[in-house]
């Protein structure tokens, strides 16, 4: 009975095929894009722990006041216009 792959399978197979055709230099600098990609979240998750602990000590020390979620909405959508 044939072995079915799955869409994402063959997608990761091709990648790694074409990146085995490139050059020593080349994958090196690839794996170490990747393995840098990896890495990424927490930095992330880590910043946005810090905000939120700043944001909170404001809030509880009356430096930052609260607003309704559709203020909080209305002034996204005017800063991203």
């Amino acid at each position: 009975m044939p072995q079915t792959i799955a869409p994402e399978e063959l997608l990761i197979e091709e990648v790694e095929s074409a990146a085995l055709q490139l050059p020593r230099e080349e994958r090196a600098r690839l794996a170490a894009r990747l393995l840098n990609s990896l890495d990424a979240q927490p930095h992330y998750e880590e910043a946005w722990a810090a905000e939120l602990r700043e944001r909170i000590r404001a809030f509880k020390a009356g430096e930052m006041k609260a607003i309704s979620e559709e203020q909080a909405l209305a002034e996204a959508e005017e800063l991203l216009r």
